[in-house]
């Protein structure tokens, strides 16, 4: 069966290629995040859906309860079941001038990046866990529009947590 498989292979009739990824914004190395937005280390999307941000966090699903925003940060708050004090919350700290721009980190990129802050529930633990990722993390963040009472953002946020945290889409921050 083995040497069927291989000469299948050889021969052509099979394809190993992976179907072409997504318009995505694209590492030095050339890699492409997944089409589908999921976790993507390499490199965000280019073109991130306009949907409803969603996503996981550390292997559970973060749906989007509340969006805010303050001098400088974004916090995404996830929907929670017991008390707020336990609702997931994913902050990604960039200052009113990154509001201008689009905004792409990639794993490869030196210098000043935005950290990122997750908190999340810990199973018998009272306290939320928290991890901070100050680089090696990818991120696309396009800001759509900003007024005084709001801003209209759709973001693509991949971690390198070992649960390949992630999240993809758009939100309505309240400004704070």
């Amino acid at each position: 069966m083995r040497y069927a498989v291989l000469l299948i292979l050889l021969t052509g009739l099979i394809s190993c290629d992976p179907a072409p990824p997504a318009q995505a914004v694209t590492t030095q190395n050339g890699h492409a995040p997944a089409s589908n937005g999921a976790w993507s280390f390499d490199a965000p999307l280019a073109d991130i859906p306009h949907d409803e941000l969603r996503g996981s966090l550390l292997g559970n699903e973060f749906r989007l309860e509340e969006a805010t925003i303050n001098g400088h940060a974004i916090t995404l708050r996830g929907a929670f079941e017991a008390d707020r004090f336990s609702a997931p919350d994913i902050t990604i700290f960039v200052g009113t001038d990154d509001l201008a721009r689009e905004l792409v980190v990639t794993p490869t990129d030196d210098g000043m990046v935005p950290h990122i802050h997750t908190r999340f529930p810990v199973p018998g633990k009272q306290g939320p866990g928290m991890l901070m990722y100050t680089e090696l993390y990818s991120m696309h963040l396009i800001v759509d529009e900003v007024n005084e009472d709001n801003v209209v953002a759709r973001v693509h946020l991949s971690l390198p947590d070992y649960k390949k945290s992630h999240v993809v889409g758009r939100f309505v921050a309240t400004v704070k």
